[in-house]
């Protein structure tokens, strides 16, 4: 088996799945820490459109994370749908059930 060959073949476990998840968690809860420590300092400093500022920045950023996560699961998705199109037209039956 070549190296595309058993990338193409790889399967996710539970394992991974679930230290996916936690990273997320992690991640979202530091920024949300940070936006909230950052928004009560620009209180402090009597800057009203700081917080206003900062939560449009922290939405940005949450939507632009989650258009690249989603467009690389698309990626990853169609490579997968390829490759398994192309084991059927060979007629390797051992992938994807009944054609």
């Amino acid at each position: 088996m070549n190296g595309a060959e058993s990338y193409l073949t790889h399967t996710t476990s539970f394992e991974e799945l679930g230290w996916g998840i936690v990273l997320i968690a992690v991640t979202m809860t530091i920024h949300a820490f940070g936006m909230v420590l950052t928004q009560g300092a620009g209180d402090a400093m009597q800057k009203r459109m700081l917080g206003g500022f900062v939560g449009m920045a922290g939405l940005l950023t949450f939507a632009w994370s989650t258009t690249v996560l989603l467009r690389i699961a698309q990626d990853f998705e169609k490579r997968q749908l390829q490759h398994i199109a192309r084991r059927r037209q060979s007629g390797d039956r051992s992938v994807g059930g009944p054609p």
